[in-house]
């Protein structure tokens, strides 16, 4: 701004497209896993973990949801469990579609052979 003072500006960007939108929301998720992690963990406190999601103080002083409750209804400390579960399926599936190919091969038919008689 060519030396002219700027103290009273602020500019503010909105994301241009879905994309990313999609990326901005995907980098959230990200930063709350790891955040519940911590704090599952005891290493950080409920004002800390409010405070680095961008809110001055949590809205209540204790969590609205016990931990041994959150881990009950199936809140893991590991959020790729799920991804790597799935996985495993997916290897086994293609891990037995192999040895049902090997064990039952197609016949072949006559009129693909390329010699002649």
């Amino acid at each position: 701004l060519a030396g002219f003072d700027c103290k009273g500006i602020s500019i503010t960007w909105g994301s241009s497209t879905i994309s990313d939108e999609v990326k901005i929301q995907q980098g959230r998720q990200y930063k709350i896993q790891n955040l519940d992690l911590l704090y599952k963990a005891g290493i950080i406190s409920q004002y800390q973990y409010a405070w680095e999601m961008g809110y001055d103080s949590p809205s209540e002083e204790e969590p609205r949801v016990s931990l041994e409750d959150q881990f009950a209804k199936g809140g893991n400390s590991d959020p790729q469990e799920g991804t790597k579960k799935k996985q495993r399926q997916d290897d086994k599936n293609q891990s037995a579609r192999r040895s049902r190919d090997k064990n039952n091969p197609a016949p072949s038919r006559g009129d693909q052979n390329t010699k002649s008689r």
